[in-house]
């Protein structure tokens, strides 16, 4: 008998070749299992054809025999005949993927490398989250239908409960009385469980899954250390988790070591991915998207994209970004090749000189000093995503072989590459979509709406998508990216940076600072900027590049702080300043760095809480005393012990091994003390360390995981941390007082630590 169901899907994954569902509706969760058979183009030399079909067949891994069947190139945009291969064995298509490198230099593979949920949910015209209507037999899908819309941006969302699970202090340090692991819910269920028999704390822990049921386990370090604790007891002791809801045995491969790769000169660590199988699993130090939009963001880039939102949370936006991409590839008919077809062609160095530039930025002009007042300051909005979508921007459509013998071009200004004029790219349409959805959010927020919340973690997650946009487009191993493309976008946002100017120019303001998307204006004599002259300049230059610029905001002052090299030049990176608004805006400085001490934070905060009350140069000037009681009592409790110890960690990521480093530093240190600790620390993970006091006054480190076991209070290095207070005061004010003042501080610091030495 037929049975329909209908609710929200929020997991789904192959296993032993079948497609297990979970779906959430009015009388909870409930679980279906799907046939899926995915598909796949060849096209070659006819004998290395037939040699790849024979080997399918001789592992049964058919399904029909394969078609011809007529498919557009994607660079060439010609009808193009290939063989449609449908398997069988869903599974062998990763075999394929992996293995069978031998026929890829003899074959062109196309739609290949498509994660099977990802391929299941194109066919179906599903996606994660979405509201689905199923058909079915038992517990086997007859038919499943989407009755929501992926492209509806008030989209609503299942009730998903939620769990949290962490070690109560340090994920490194292990499982013990002083570090048990903690399970609570924001509805007020906390408890902490350490047990000295595992047994116990495993089924303590099934108790709590099994009567709360949550949808949703977050956890912090659940990747890399919790999970693969529990799993490891689990298998030790053979007692099930309930973690899991899938009613199958699954079997996990206990992995607590992840993988470290070198990429745009970072070292960056993956842990081990430990998903749940009808539970979602995410690890918030696992996932790139969650630590800045959290679930919402998660959850809105998993249904665009396709990716199943466990798998979502711990893949880069890049990732998503290639799969919007492919599926709009798919929707146009066109053969996607498993890896990058169009190398970038040869150069002269002329044309190397020429093209292969970055984006405009600009010294700060300080020939009217480093602290400014009504200055405005005017932002491109995503301009480089913008520049993709308006200009065509996509790797097939950049010098295309269809306009190639063209008599009329149109070329990119400063090169000599041509857009098509025939199609719109892939990448470009891609975005499009993705440009509309994150200016509805924002509108949605500046106008008050009640969803705000909501709004601003899904616009955040589309903005880091659309920033990592561009570098995909050169990055080598993208899908849809090529060199000349990414050199194209650069080349188009330095000449609308310079029209930017040159309209300001022209309309009688002064260009003070350019930095690729933004740049700064100031006004001749004493006259504030009024919002209807900067919105008419805003439309002039956005009607003449394209690009929408907006007005980020007139400054009521603004500084630059200098160069540590030359104090008469300004840093590109580094300003902050008060709006009109009475908003602070800062770049740059200690408190958005991620290595400093909170308490060095805190510091820099209040004494730019200060700055922000003052509207002028003049009130600044007469809060310097307020500075220096805010300073000294900072210091103060420094040198009386009464800062707490995490609050003086420094960060650091690990770059190589033990074994590689060669200096005495704070990471080979550190990793030395930890490794006789018999902790292990991976290249790109990160530590945080204690700078403590040794042998005459020598500077040596502490690792957090150490301090946190030591009994007595550690000999804190205070000169060392007075010297950063001393920074983050010097960045903020050093143009309101005299060169001299730091200097003096400084020499105050010698004196300090020359007594404490004698």
């Amino acid at each position: 008998m037929e049975n329909v169901y209908e609710g929200y899907l929020i997991d789904l994954y192959d296993l032993e070749n079948t497609i297990t569902l979970w779906v959430k509706g009015a009388d909870g969760v409930r679980y279906f299992h799907d046939t899926f058979y995915p598909t796949f183009y060849i096209k070659g030399n006819k004998d290395f054809e037939k040699r790849f079909i024979d080997r399918l067949r001789e592992r049964r891994a058919l399904l029909t025999d394969p078609k011809i069947v007529i498919k557009k190139g994607f660079y060439d945009n010609e009808p193009t005949e290939v063989l449609k291969i449908s398997l069988s064995i869903p599974s062998f298509l990763r075999k394929i993927y992996h293995k069978l490198y031998a026929f890829y230099e003899k074959l062109d593979i196309y739609h290949s490398d498509v994660e099977l949920p990802t391929a299941y949910m194109y066919a179906k015209g599903i996606y994660p989250l979405a509201k689905v209507r199923i058909e079915f037999q038992g517990t086997k899908v007859l038919k499943i239908d989407s009755i929501s819309m992926l492209c509806d941006k008030d989209y609503e969302l299942p009730v998903l409960s939620k769990i949290d699970m962490f070690f109560k202090q340090n994920h490194r340090i292990g499982y013990s009385q002083n570090n048990p692991i903690v399970l609570s819910t924001d509805s007020g269920f906390y408890e902490e469980l350490y047990f000295a028999d595992t047994k116990i704390l495993l089924n303590r822990i099934n108790e709590i899954i099994s009567t709360l049921d949550p949808d949703i386990v977050l956890s912090a370090f659940g990747d890399q250390a919790l999970l693969p604790f529990l799993f490891y007891l689990s298998q030790k002791h053979r007692i099930r988790l309930s973690l899991d809801r899938d009613p199958g045995y699954i079997t996990r491969k206990i992995q607590t070591k992840g993988t470290s790769f070198e990429t745009y000169g970072q070292v960056i660590y993956r842990a081990p991915n430990y998903p749940l199988f009808g539970r979602l699993h995410i690890d918030s130090n696992n996932s790139f998207v969650f630590k800045d939009s959290y679930l919402l963001g998660i959850f809105e880039l998993a249904r665009l994209s396709r990716i199943p939102i466990q798998r979502m949370a711990r893949a880069s936006t890049g990732t998503a970004l290639t799969n919007i991409e492919m599926a709009v590839a798919l929707k146009g008919d066109y053969l996607v090749p498993w890896q990058k077809a169009a190398l970038e062609r040869p150069k002269t160095v002329y044309e190397l000189l020429r093209v292969d530039k970055g984006g405009l930025v600009t010294l700060p002009d300080l020939s009217e000093g480093s602290l400014l007042e009504n200055i405005a300051q005017l932002d491109f909005a995503q301009m480089y995503p913008s520049i993709m979508s308006g200009y065509n921007i996509s790797p097939e459509t950049v010098n295309c072989l269809c306009c190639d013998k063209e008599k009329v071009k149109t070329y990119i200004p400063g090169t000599n590459y041509h857009i098509c004029g025939k199609r719109r790219g892939v990448v470009s349409e891609a975005l499009e979509d993705i440009l509309s959805r994150r200016k509805y959010y924002k509108e949605q927020i500046d106008a008050g709406s009640p969803l705000s919340t909501t709004y601003d973690a899904r616009q955040s997650a589309l903005k880091w998508m659309l920033v990592t946009s561009f570098g995909y487009l050169g990055y080598r191993n993208a899908k849809f990216g090529r060199l000349e493309s990414h050199e194209s976008v650069t080349a188009i946002g330095r000449e609308v940076l310079l029209i930017a100017k040159e309209i300001a120019e022209d309309n009688g303001y002064t260009f003070l600072h350019a930095i690729t998307d933004s740049l700064f204006i100031s006004k001749k004599g004493r006259a504030k900027f009024t919002n209807e002259e900067l919105l008419s300049l805003c439309k002039k230059i956005s009607e003449k590049t394209k690009i929408i610029l907006k007005v980020e905001g007139v400054y009521d002052w603004l500084s630059f702080p200098a160069s540590k090299r030359d104090h008469k030049i300004g840093v590109v990176n580094r300003y902050f300043g008060r709006f009109s608004n009475g908003a602070l805006k800062v770049r740059g400085v200690f408190v958005r760095r991620k290595d400093m001490p909170q308490y060095i934070k805190k510091f820099q905060t209040e004494i730019l809480d200060i700055m922000q009350s003052c509207e002028n140069i003049e009130s600044l000037l007469k809060m310097k005393s307020t500075f220096d009681r805010t300073f000294d009592r900072y210091v103060t409790s420094l040198f009386e012990d009464k800062v707490p110890i995490a609050d003086l960690l420094l960060r650091r990521t690990i770059s190589k091994s033990p074994a590689e480093y060669v200096a005495n530093n704070s990471s080979s240190q550190s990793l030395r003390l930890l490794t006789n600790e018999g902790i292990g620390i991976e290249p790109g993970e990160k530590i945080r360390y204690l700078v403590t006091k040794g042998y005459k006054q020598k500077r040596e480190y502490l690792p957090e995981e150490i301090a946190l076991r030591a009994t007595n209070r550690p000999l804190i290095h205070k000169e060392f941390y007075r010297d950063l207070l001393i920074q983050a005061l010097e960045e903020a004010i050093e143009h309101l007082q005299p060169r001299d003042y730091f200097k003096a501080l400084r020499q105050k610091q010698l004196l300090l630590q020359f007594e404490q030495a004698i």
